[in-house]
C-alpha cells in the first residue's frame, strides 16, 4: 500500500467548502461548524474529494443529519401546579434555556391558552418571561395552562409545555360538614355506579374506542408508508418509485435486486417447511394470500406479486390487515393498467411516470404525506360560527399556526409531534375533523 502526501482534500456540501491539513504519517484532518448559515436543519449530503498530480480523483460520500435544538421550559416559582384564589392578580414566570447546555432562550414567543382566554407572555431578559395574570371571580376548580413556544430561529424546535392552575375557595365549610355531604354522596352513589360502570358505562367505552381506532386506521396506515417501488419482476427493473426520504432515487436498482434476491430465497425456505409453524425471529419471511412481509428490524417491506408486477411497500412499522388490503388490491390494478404496456415496452421509464401516480392515487391516501396549507382566515372565522371546535382541533389549530409561521405550507407529522397528547388517535381523529371541515387542504387538492 502507497501513501500519499501532497494531495489536496475537501470538504464540500452546497455553497459550504473546507480543505484538510496534512498532518504526521500522511493523516488529513480537518474540523467543521455546523453554522445554520452553511448547512439546512435535517439532512446536508456531503463531499470529500482527493486530488493529486499524476493520480485519479476519488471521492466520498456521507449525509451529515442536523437536529433542531430542544427547548427546556421550566415554571420559576412553582412545580407542577400552581394554587390560586378567585380574583387573585399572578405573575406567572417561564424560563427557557437549551437542551444540553443550558443557555437562556431570548426573544422566544410563548403563546398561552387555557379555559378563561389566551394571549402572550412578555419577555423580562435571561431567558425568563413573565405574564400578570388576574383569576376570573366564577372560576372554581382546576384548570390546564396550555403554552406553545416557539422561536424566529430556525435552530430551535417549537415545543409545548402545560401545568395546572388550581382555583381554591375563598371561604371553605366546616371539615366536619364537607365529611358528611361526601360520605352521602359515596353512599347514595356507590351501588349504582357498580351497576352503571358494569351495564352502560364500559361497553359505551369500547364501542367509542373501537370506532376511533376505525376512523384513525387511514391517516396511521399512510403515515406508515416510507417509500413505494414498482418492479417488473422478470427483469428486476423499478419501473416507478415514490419516495418519502427513506429510499435515494440513485439506489433504487441496487434495492430492486436485494428485494429480488431476498424474495426469491424467502419462498423456497418457506416451500420447504411446507405446513411447519410460522416462523417467529425479526429477519423471517411471512407468506400469506400472496403478499410477502419481511422484517428487517429497522423497517418492514410489504410485497405483493401479480403475475409480471411486484409491487413492494418500505413501512415503518408492520402494516395492518387494511394496508394489506390495499396494497394487494392495488397489486392487480397497476397489473390491469401495465399488461398490455409491458408486451411492447421498449425500455423507456417516462411512460410510468405518467401512468402509474393516478393508479397509486385511486387506492393510497397518500395526500396525509404531501404537504398543507390553512384555509382563508376569514372561511375559518365563518366555520367557528357555524360549528364549534373541540378542544384537541383547537390545540391543533394553535399549533400549526406556531409551526407555519411565515410559511405557506407544513406537513401533518411535525404538527402531530409537537402536540403533547399520549393518545395520538385523539390527535389524528381531530386532524380529519379539521379535513373534513376544509380548514386544512391539501396543497395539490
Amino acid at each position: 500500500m502507497i501513501y500519499l502526501s501532497g494531495g489536496t482534500v475537501s470538504l464540500s456540501s452546497n455553497s459550504y467548502i473546507n480543505y484538510f491539513t496534512e498532518e504526521a504519517d500522511f493523516w488529513y484532518n480537518t474540523s467543521i461548524i455546523c453554522n445554520p448559515d452553511d448547512f439546512e436543519i435535517g439532512i446536508n449530503y456531503v463531499l470529500i474529494r482527493f486530488l493529486h498530480d499524476n493520480y485519479s480523483s476519488a471521492t466520498f460520500s456521507f449525509q451529515l443529519l442536523i437536529n433542531q435544538i430542544e427547548i427546556n421550559t421550566e415554571t420559576v416559582d412553582f412545580e407542577d401546579t400552581k394554587e390560586v384564589l378567585p380574583g387573585e392578580a399572578i405573575t406567572l414566570l417561564i424560563q427557557l434555556t437549551e437542551a444540553g447546555s443550558g443557555y437562556p432562550i431570548e426573544n422566544a414567543t410563548i403563546s398561552y391558552s387555557w379555559e378563561f382566554g389566551i394571549g402572550e407572555f412578555t419577555y423580562l431578559g435571561s431567558g425568563i418571561y413573565g405574564l400578570n395574570l388576574t383569576i376570573p371571580l366564577n372560576a372554581r376548580g382546576i384548570y390546564r395552562f396550555n403554552l406553545i413556544i416557539s422561536t424566529d430561529v430556525i435552530d430551535y424546535k417549537a415545543s409545548q409545555y402545560s401545568f395546572i392552575i388550581d382555583v381554591g375557595e375563598i371561604t371553605l365549610p366546616p371539615i366536619f360538614l364537607w365529611i358528611i355531604l361526601a360520605g352521602s354522596a359515596i353512599a347514595i352513589a356507590v351501588l349504582g355506579a357498580l351497576s352503571l360502570r358494569s351495564y352502560v358505562i364500559l361497553p359505551r367505552k369500547r364501542k367509542k374506542e373501537a370506532e376511533l381506532l376505525k376512523r384513525t386506521q387511514r391517516f396511521k396506515d399512510m403515515q406508515n408508508i416510507q417509500a413505494i417501488v414498482v418492479i417488473h419482476r422478470q427483469s428486476g427493473i423499478p419501473v416507478y418509485t415514490k419516495s418519502f426520504s427513506i429510499l435515494e432515487h440513485q439506489k433504487k436498482e441496487l434495492f430492486s435486486g436485494f428485494i429480488q434476491a431476498i424474495t426469491t430465497i424467502g419462498e423456497e425456505i418457506v416451500g420447504k417447511k411446507g405446513t411447519q409453524e410460522k416462523p417467529k425471529k425479526p429477519t423471517d419471511v411471512a407468506i400469506f394470500e400472496g403478499l410477502i412481509e419481511l422484517d428487517f428490524k429497522y423497517f418492514y417491506c410489504l410485497i405483493c406479486d401479480v403475475e409480471e408486477i411486484r409491487l413492494v411497500a418500505i413501512l415503518r412499522e408492520k402494516a395492518s390487515q387494511r394496508l394489506k388490503k390495499q396494497i394487494a388490491n392495488l397489486s392487480s390494478a397497476i397489473k390491469l393498467e401495465l399488461s398490455d404496456l409491458f408486451s411492447s415496452w421498449d425500455g423507456n421509464l417516462d411512460v410510468f411516470d405518467k401512468v402509474v401516480p393516478p393508479i397509486i392515487s385511486g387506492h393510497l391516501e397518500l395526500f396525509y404525506k404531501e404537504a398543507f396549507i390553512l384555509a382563508h382566515a376569514e372561511y375559518i372565522a365563518n366555520i367557528k360560527k357555524e360549528t364549534e371546535f373541540s378542544t384537541m382541533e383547537t390545540r391543533i389549530l394553535n399549533v400549526i399556526y406556531s409551526v407555519a409561521k411565515n410559511k405557506t405550507e407544513f406537513y401533518l407529522e411535525p404538527v402531530m409531534e409537537t402536540v403533547h397528547e399520549p393518545n395520538k388517535d385523539l390527535v389524528i381523529d381531530a386532524l380529519e375533523q379539521l379535513i373534513e371541515k376544509k380548514v386544512i387542504i391539501p396543497r395539490k387538492s
